[in-house]
């Protein structure tokens, strides 16, 4: 096991820059920190893997220490002992940080199902009584257990921390328990990677695209391969916004798709695709993970408590019919009343703790495993690598490095010379860097804005004034195709 040391790591230029940086825009005097443990394999022809323990605070992502062995820790408490010591001390102490002292907490823990039961000694997703939010006891549905009742009682962190219920604990406890202020059941929320778009989307669009069958026929043939062409020409004619890390691929490599292909189906291009092809309940499922995903990814604590109280109930609303119908409808049933579609019920009240569906989610954490696993080059003490090159990692970040905190700043940064809209008044661009958005003439994904509730307008390029720099867009208005009004 090696340990950095939560304070050490924050000391370090690379890491506090950002961070600091954000805290003082919004105006934040607490260091809320989200523990991130998990799994990650780096060799094919070996056991041995890393389990790194990763910090989060605002939108910066920081390696705490891991543990290096053959498959995973036989005993969790193993690698938790020197991170929850130091969290302790931090709550108590605060944590100085370039000079300036911040009171400091853990916000929350983020993880995946098999991940959390080993962290926190509860059962697994495939338990009777695996749920961390409600008591729901599972049934046993063709060989697998499966979670329909909807009326369960809650779960609260003194029956948790006492061990109440036998049937969720599995023996033995958890040193995370020994963090003073942690609520269990509240501050260990759901994670929307994969419980939904791992879980479900990728479960419902495998059921949805598989061959048609005497007794199922959902996509025929000839629509799959429409689909398969939009989504071809949408990543060729470069429809896709630089935004989304991946292109679109064919349905052909659905085993081999990422959470953010997935995440990019569920908001963005999945009814868009779909539409015309899918018919009767299944269109108003997708649609209803459309809009119940895409209301939650926007869900805002500052907003007045009655609109969130009304956003969340809606939500609540339509979570419950989707299960529902799910459970009950003969092209479905209760085989697919997942661990994973449980889990949904409950991001409303993920999302009334924590606001975004964002600021909870692994996404941000396996971005981070990436650079990590690339700090390893060949089987020869991996370890040492990873210390080596993390250390290098760390201390080679510039003073003047930038970072995306620069791309929310008021002022638009230009790039890409236009001559053609260049005279003596103007000068043209063809690229405009502005609150964290991307916008390019010269490509089509990057070139759509949204100018009304019913309009929008492709931009062409770019002009900044030469007398006061004030920057113009210039572009092709038009109105949203009647689909798109109704959504």
């Amino acid at each position: 096991m090696v340990y950095f040391g939560i304070s050490q790591i924050l000391n370090h230029k690379g890491v506090y820059t950002s961070i600091l940086d954000t805290l003082d825009k919004s105006g934040s005097e607490a260091m809320e920190m989200s523990l991130n443990v998990d799994g990650l394999p780096v060799f094919n022809s070996s056991r041995n893997e890393f389990w790194p323990l990763l910090g989060r605070i605002c939108h910066t992502v920081f390696l705490i220490g891991y543990y290096f062995g053959p498959g995973k820790p036989t005993e969790m408490n193993l690698i938790l002992e020197d991170v929850v010591e130091d969290i302790i001390n931090l709550q108590e102490r605060g944590v100085v940080v370039n000079g300036r002292l911040f009171p400091f907490r853990l916000k929350l823990i983020s993880a995946d199902a098999p991940a959390r039961s080993s962290l926190l000694k509860i059962k697994s997703h495939s338990g009777y009584y695996s749920c961390m939010k409600c008591k729901v006891k599972g049934e046993m549905v063709g060989g697998s257990v499966r979670f329909v009742d909807l009326a369960a009682r809650p779960r609260t962190n003194d029956e948790f921390l006492l061990q109440a219920d036998h049937g969720h604990h599995r023996g033995g406890i958890s040193l995370l328990t020994r963090i003073p202020n942690f609520n269990f059941v509240e501050q260990v929320p759901n994670d929307y990677m994969h419980s939904l778009c791992l879980g479900v989307m990728k479960v419902l669009l495998q059921y949805w695209i598989t061959p048609p069958t005497r007794n199922k026929t959902i996509l025929t043939s000839s629509h799959l391969c429409a689909i398969n062409n939009d989504l071809t020409n949408l990543s060729r004619n470069q429809y896709c916004p630089s935004y989304f890390s991946r292109s679109p691929r064919h349905f052909a490599e659905i085993k081999n798709f990422k959470a953010t292909e997935f995440r990019q189906i569920l908001l963005y291009t999945g009814p868009i695709i779909f539409r015309n092809r899918l018919h009767g309940v299944h269109t108003q499922i997708l649609l209803h993970l459309f809009v119940i995903s895409r209301m939650l990814i926007r869900f805002n604590l500052e907003w007045h408590p009655d609109k969130r109280k009304k956003r969340l109930s809606f939500v609540k609303g339509r979570l419950k019919w989707l299960i529902q119908t799910i459970s009950t409808d003969t092209m479905y049933g209760k085989e697919f009343c997942t661990y994973n579609l449980h889990s949904l019920y409950h991001l409303p009240q993920d999302c009334a703790k924590f606001g975004s569906l964002d600021n909870f989610s692994c996404f941000y954490f396996e971005s981070f495993l990436y650079r990590v696993k690339n700090c390893i080059h060949g089987g020869y003490l991996p370890a040492q690598q990873l210390v080596n090159k993390y250390s290098e990692y760390l201390y080679s970040v510039s003073e003047h490095r930038p970072n995306d905190n620069c791309l929310s700043e008021n002022t638009p940064s230009l790039s890409h010379p236009y001559d053609s809209a260049t005279d003596h008044e103007y000068n043209g661009f063809l690229q405009c860097r502005y609150k964290r958005m991307w916008l390019r003439g010269d490509r089509k994904g990057n070139a759509y804005v949204k100018i009304g509730s019913r309009s929008y307008m492709e931009i062409k390029y770019f002009l900044q004034r030469k007398m006061d720099s004030c920057v113009f867009a210039s572009g092709k208005p038009s109105e949203f195709p009647l689909f798109f009004q109704q959504i």
